[in-house]
This record gives C-alpha cells, sequence and structure tokens, in this order.
C-alpha cells in the first residue's frame, strides 16, 4: 500500500506479483484490503501509453530513476515489447547514474540468470556497488556471495561487517544470517 501512496508502483510491483499468489488464503477485511492494492496494478492500456510516453520522454534526458522505471517496462513486456537487452541496457544507464535500486536489480539479474546468462562476478560487482550506497538487501546480498566465495575470493571477515550494515538498518535475513553466523 505504501507504493501507491507514493504512486511508485514499479517497486511493489514484485509483492504484489506475491499478494496475488496469496489472494485465497484472505477473507474480510483482509480480501478487501488485497483486492484495493491489485486493482491499483490493474493494466490499464490508456495509463501505460500515458505512463510509458511520460517515462520515455524524462529517460531520454538521463533520469535515473525513469530509466528504471522503464527497464522494469521493458523486462515485464508492459505496454511494449518485451525486450531484457533493453531492460539491461536501461538499468545499466539508471545504475551508472548513481540510481543504487538499478545498481542491485543488475547485481539480481546477473547473480539469478534473470534475461541475462548467470554471471556472478558481475552480480557480486554490482551488489558492491549499491551495498557501497547504503541498500540493506545489496549489502545483504554481497556479504552471501562473499562467505559463499562466489564471483570472487571468499572473506567472511568482510562479509561479516557487510551482515551488520545491513542488519543494523533492520534488513531482517541480515539479522537472521548474522545471529548465525556470529554464534
Amino acid at each position: 500500500a505504501i507504493y501507491i501512496s507514493e504512486n511508485n508502483l514499479d517497486e511493489g510491483r514484485p509483492f504484489v506479483e506475491r499478494l496475488r499468489s496469496m489472494i485465497t488464503k484472505f477473507t474480510g477485511d483482509e480480501l478487501s484490503n488485497a483486492n484495493e492494492i491489485l486493482s491499483a496494478y490493474e493494466d490499464d492500456p490508456r495509463k501505460i501509453a500515458k505512463q510509458l510516453t511520460e517515462l520515455k520522454a524524462i529517460a531520454d534526458q538521463g533520469d535515473a530513476e525513469a530509466q528504471f522505471n522503464l527497464a522494469t517496462m521493458y523486462e515485464d513486456g508492459r505496454g511494449v515489447t518485451k525486450d531484457m537487452n533493453k531492460a539491461i541496457e536501461l538499468y545499466q544507464s539508471s545504475a551508472k547514474e548513481g540510481y543504487v535500486h538499478s545498481q542491485h536489480y543488475l547485481g539480481v539479474i546477473f547473480d539469478k540468470g534473470r534475461g541475462a546468462p548467470v554471471d556472478e562476478v558481475k552480480a557480486r560487482e554490482w551488489y558492491r556497488i549499491a551495498a557501497e550506497n547504503g541498500l540493506s538487501n545489496a549489502q545483504y546480498n554481497y556479504a552471501v556471495m562473499m562467505i559463499q566465495g562466489r564471483g570472487g575470493q571468499k572473506n567472511e571477515n568482510e562479509a561479516t561487517d557487510w551482515l551488520r550494515k545491513s542488519a543494523a538498518q533492520g534488513y531482517p535475513p541480515a539479522k537472521v544470517a548474522l545471529r548465525k553466523y556470529e554464534e
């Protein structure tokens, strides 16, 4: 709901997909609230076309957040032909402008092979950049890659420092990992 009130639907989209899969478990007010959230994400072609036109204009001027949002549209095929190469190009432009969410998501793309071949070296590098820019989930992912020695050398001491930074920001997986790791 926070993404709706902040008019930042693209960042909330992954949570909405999870909500859609759980809708049958809700009743009463929970069901009503879930349906209200889902309705904000309905793909109205006119709204999508308008959003696409606006985002392209802003993204073409080098706006990193607009590039990120446009990239999600190309990745999902919302209002455009699905084109992961174009999405990655836009994520990279946005990341180079310093947009931390693009930096982190490039880590995810290369770590998980989402529309690009798995490349643990690139994944670790993008996680590192986003981690250094203060994103808690990137700090966690970077630490995990260091603990596992994926994409570079294993470094448990530095990984623990990154887990602490992430946990200090309240990121739940980092808190759990840190407790287990420091036992």
